[in-house]
């Protein structure tokens, strides 16, 4: 009876102690999972991270492209601006060189005009003073034939 309890003692402990370790390696276990998750998760934290830094330099450079095009056109923009504006005053300055080409022909014209105009009147008035003085002579001359 002794040695029964004995050996039931000695079993119940064997059972005992394979339980603990059971407990013991299952615990071993769920603290290797536990470490994996959390490994995983990790790499998964660090993966979205890498991502977002290279979305974010994706989205930069693309916006440093973006400014470099807007600046680029409104350069090529100012240009053209600068060029139409330089053709206008060409344009006007040929404008205004042709009007005064024509004011001086039309001041010469007049000028020569008026020079006709007085040398008209001088010969006129020369035709008349030669008219009158023929005219006296003509007086003169019935007057001494008289």
């Amino acid at each position: 009876e002794r040695k029964k309890a004995e050996e039931e003692r000695e079993r119940k402990k064997v059972e005992e102690e394979g339980e603990r370790k059971k407990a013991e390696e299952e615990q071993e276990r769920k603290k290797a999972e536990e470490a994996e998750e959390a490994a995983a998760a990790k790499d998964k934290a660090a993966e979205r991270a890498a991502q977002e830094a290279k979305r974010r330099r994706e989205l930069e450079a693309q916006r440093v492209e973006n400014v470099e095009r807007e600046r680029e056109a409104r350069r090529e923009e100012e240009q053209a601006l600068f060029e139409e504006e330089k053709e206008r005053l060409e344009e006007a300055e040929e404008e205004a060189a042709k009007r005064k080409a024509e004011e001086e022909a039309e001041q010469r014209a007049r000028e020569e005009r008026a020079e006709g105009e007085r040398a008209r009147v001088a010969a006129a008035e020369e035709r008349r003073r030669e008219e009158e003085r023929a005219a006296r002579e003509e007086k003169q001359r019935k007057e001494r034939e008289r």
